[in-house]
């Protein structure tokens, strides 16, 4: 990092030597680019110069750097985690290669060494390198799928891929391109030009439980311009799996009209009826509202001494009268499974006044709907699960968790 702390004492002589202190802002921008960006890698001192140095010496020398060798794939999955929920710790269970490589600094969690990843100026480089290759940084928690067996990871590392598939998906098929099983076809209230409320290529795509209720997100960006006081809320939502509901939550703007998507994944070879029914009851507007009492419930709970007050409703959260439940089964098929209920496509809660859209992904349209790179990954996840043990847990030299909480607790 020594050229790291001479770029920045030469900013400061600069800002020093012209005598003007507005003049600040764009000298540090020019020291951040000679410093981080892909284009200035050639230059001495650049940060991404550094790590092709490093990947460089470990391919020339992997006898000598064994404990390095994984050092991109450690450092990809690192930023997978920062860019999808802003983190930049990571637990590994052996030695730091982040460290070693001059890329990370130890810190002393409790009673765990934990490597972080939170100097700015490293962070950006290393955010820079990665975008060049992999610009939503989904090979990452691909990979991690990959390696294991334990199809509680997949699931839930799937999750995690899903944010960065959505952007892209709708990048280059708006909801109206959807073909849906058995000739179905997406209610007018869904054509038109559709965006991600709340998406704008900021640093952190999703939140979680942990940090925000199911109400307080989608009030953000249903009423509050994605903002929760001065506080931006990223796009994507990771509900708690302790209350029935969906796997994902976000809101879509079709039209300029906000529509709430409430999302069940399935990654299933088979899908039987039950679960596939189970799947479309925990997407509707009553489990919803269940889950948001019982969030509303629990603060209620924690703030003694103030006045109890009624539950906020869905419907208030749901500004054009539409939500979408959004089932997504993979590689199952359950194109069977249509009609659970009267209406499916566009039904209706009288009690809510919610009209409510269901779309059905599985086999036979998911590989027309999203990046035909993810459909070939999830086929060669198949492949590999058909011939790996189930019961078998592979012991990987690296394996590192993605989220502070248990995987399955997100």
């Amino acid at each position: 990092m020594t050229n790291l702390s001479m770029y920045c004492d030469r900013a400061i002589e600069g800002i020093i030597r012209t005598g003007n202190p507005n003049k600040w802002e764009s000298i540090i921008d020019d020291t951040e680019s000679m410093l981080t960006s892909w284009k200035e890698k050639e230059r001495r001192g650049n940060l991404i110069s550094e790590l092709l140095r490093v990947q460089s010496k470990i391919a020339k020398h992997q006898e000598q750097f064994k404990s390095c060798s994984n050092i991109e794939e450690t450092l990809e999955l690192f930023l997978f985690r920062w860019y999808l929920l802003g983190e930049t710790e990571f637990i590994l269970e052996d030695d730091a290669q982040l460290v070693e490589a001059a890329f990370g600094r130890i810190r002393i969690l409790g009673n765990k060494a934990i490597t972080t990843l939170d100097e700015p100026f490293v962070l950006r480089a290393a955010k820079n390198y990665f975008m060049e290759k992999d610009p939503l940084f989904i090979k990452a928690a691909e990979r991690a799928m990959i390696t294991s067996t334990n199809a509680s990871v997949h699931g839930t590392m799937w999750e995690t891929c899903m944010p960065p598939v959505f952007i892209e998906t709708f990048r280059a098929m708006p909801l109206s391109k959807w073909p849906l099983p058995s000739g179905n076809s997406i209610p007018e209230e869904l054509r038109g030009d559709v965006t991600i409320v709340g998406y704008n290529k900021q640093e952190q795509l999703a939140i979680t439980y942990h940090d925000i209720s199911t109400h307080g997100f989608m009030e953000a960006h249903v009423n509050g311009n994605s903002m929760r006081g001065d506080k931006s809320i990223p796009p994507f939502y990771f509900p708690s799996p302790r209350v029935s509901g969906p796997d994902i939550i976000f809101i879509v703007s079709v039209n300029g009209k906000k529509i709430p998507i409430f999302v069940q994944l399935k990654l299933r070879v088979r899908l039987p009826l039950v679960d596939a029914e189970a799947a479309l009851a925990t997407t509707s507007d009553e489990y919803m509202q269940e889950k948001i009492n019982k969030e509303h419930q629990k603060e209620q709970i924690s703030k003694k001494g103030t006045a109890a007050s009624e539950p906020p409703s869905l419907q208030d959260l749901c500004p054009s009268g539409v939500y979408i439940s959004m089932i997504i089964a993979y590689p199952a098929e359950v194109i069977r499974f249509q009609r659970p209920d009267p209406d499916p496509e566009l039904g209706s809660n009288p009690s809510q006044g919610l009209k409510r859209v269901v779309i059905n992904v599985d086999d036979s349209n998911f590989g027309a709907i999203f990046p035909a790179r993810h459909v070939r990954f999830l086929d060669k996840l198949k492949k590999f699960k058909r011939r790996a043990e189930v019961d078998e847990e592979p012991s990987p030299s690296k394996k590192a968790h993605l989220r502070k909480s248990n995987t399955n607790d997100l």
